[in-house]
């Protein structure tokens, strides 16, 4: 038994570091997509069509989902496992 608390504590560190990288992640993909917005103004003023900038807002926004997505799940798994080692006197 000593052996589960270990394991699931060694998980609830790993989830936690998988929830701290996405986070991060998300950080820096929204600091992307205000870099792209102020780019497509700037090149606005200077007669480029807003049009090129679509690809790269798409991708962006299709990855910034995927990683809320991830981001939401370990979430939910931080907490489950939170609630298992309480409930464990952990």
């Amino acid at each position: 038994m000593a052996n589960l608390k270990v394991d699931l504590t060694d998980h609830f560190d790993a989830v936690c570091l998988a929830k701290n990288d996405l986070d991060w992640t998300l950080y820096a993909l929204h600091e992307i997509k205000e870099k792209v917005k102020a780019l497509k103004e700037e090149a606005a003023k200077h007669g480029m069509h807003e049009a090129y900038f679509h690809s790269l807002e798409q991708f962006t926004g299709i990855l910034e989902y995927t990683m809320t997505l991830r981001s939401d799940y370990w979430e939910d798994e931080e907490m489950r496992i939170q609630k298992q080692l309480d409930g464990n006197g952990e």
